[in-house]
């Protein structure tokens, strides 16, 4: 009767382990997918980053002309620190980022190896049971 009893469990464990794996397989699919889409958001801030750069240098270079206007000049020049402050900005956004994407994907690597070492725990259990 004991017998019998502990295979149950070792078959309602087998089952739960099986259901587990496959809900940390789930999470970690949603990781990767989430990870690729911030790498994906990153690269089209470095994208914008690059572009305000290039008008921060259009603006810069269309001043000239009014340099002989001081007030003209002020102007260009205070516009173009907008600009380089937005650029600054958009580029520790994008660092940061990258960094909360490489703290996901080591977390979920951190849940694989568990799901891993659980499942060889119950499958050793379970080949213990069995050979009782």
């Amino acid at each position: 009767m004991v017998a019998a009893e502990v295979k149950n469990l070792a078959h309602q464990t087998a089952r739960a382990t099986e259901e587990v794996g496959a809900q940390v397989a789930g999470v970690q699919g949603a990781t990767v997918d989430a990870v690729e889409a911030v790498r994906h958001v990153a690269g089209t801030i470095e994208d914008i980053d690059q572009i305000a750069r290039a008008i921060a240098t259009a603006v810069e270079q269309r001043a000239l002309p009014w340099r002989r206007s001081p007030e003209n000049t002020r102007d260009a020049t205070a516009r173009t620190r907008e600009v380089a402050g937005v650029i600054g900005e958009v580029t520790r956004g994008a660092q940061a980022t990258g960094r909360s994407a490489d703290q996901v994907l080591h977390s979920a690597d951190g849940v694989l190896r568990r799901s891993e070492q659980l499942g060889d725990q119950v499958r050793s259990f379970l080949a213990g049971v069995r050979a009782a």
